[in-house]
């Protein structure tokens, strides 16, 4: 699916559940593909943009359960999970397992609107973090062997004649990678790069 064309998710095994949540994500001119289990889910997901709904308790793997699959699989969908009345308990590992949002049922219809959109939202911030960190990691895979030994000493704060010093070359040496490292990174000032490269470097991380 295309980035541009969310999806919403919604797995729970009561049909009329699936039914209620999928007519809900219609009125957001969203698309909707239900399932009625979290193993039906898994099979079929391939990949793409949105997020999921799903009840925390289910016939075999509960909601938290497949939340805590989407780490070990490397699914990224920000997921909402829906609970029934004193479910504490699951409602903590929830939380701890980063759902966005959980909602207890009954919930009234704009509840889970506004939940959906803050979902879609959020999944379309980090894919944007996502694809800013890769461009700047096609910038680093540019660099030749010394401008990066020059970026590595431009983020420790090392000046021009230390670092000529270290690498027993001339200080107008370093200034030619350094001034070549800057034009590939895309940035005029230390502190963008140093902004763009941990973040990137985090964000790669995640």
């Amino acid at each position: 699916m295309s980035e541009l064309n969310p999806v919403v998710y919604v797995v729970d095994d009561d049909l009329q559940m699936r039914t209620l949540v999928r007519n809900i994500v219609h009125c957001l001119d969203l698309e909707c593909q239900t399932f009625a289990s979290a193993e039906d889910f898994l099979g079929n997901y391939q990949s793409g943009s949105g997020c999921i709904i799903t009840d925390v308790r289910m016939p075999g793997m509960d909601g938290v359960e497949l939340l805590e699959a989407f780490g070990q699989l490397g699914i990224a969908l920000p997921c909402i999970l829906i609970t029934g009345h004193g479910d504490i308990p699951l409602t903590v590992r929830a939380m701890q397992s980063n759902a966005v949002d959980v909602i207890e049922k009954p919930f009234q219809n704009i509840v889970l609107l506004n939940a959906i959109q803050r979902a879609i939202e959020l999944d379309q911030e980090n894919r944007q973090q996502k694809e800013t960190a890769l461009a700047v990691l096609r910038r680093l895979e540019q660099l030749t062997e010394r401008e990066s030994e020059v970026m590595e000493g431009v983020l420790q704060g090392h000046s021009n004649k230390q670092m000529a010093f270290k690498s027993n070359v001339s200080v107008k040496t370093i200034e030619a990678h350094r001034s070549r490292m800057m034009k590939k990174m895309k940035t005029y000032s230390v502190a963008e790069l140093v902004k763009q490269v941990t973040e990137a470097r985090l964000e790669l991380k995640k």
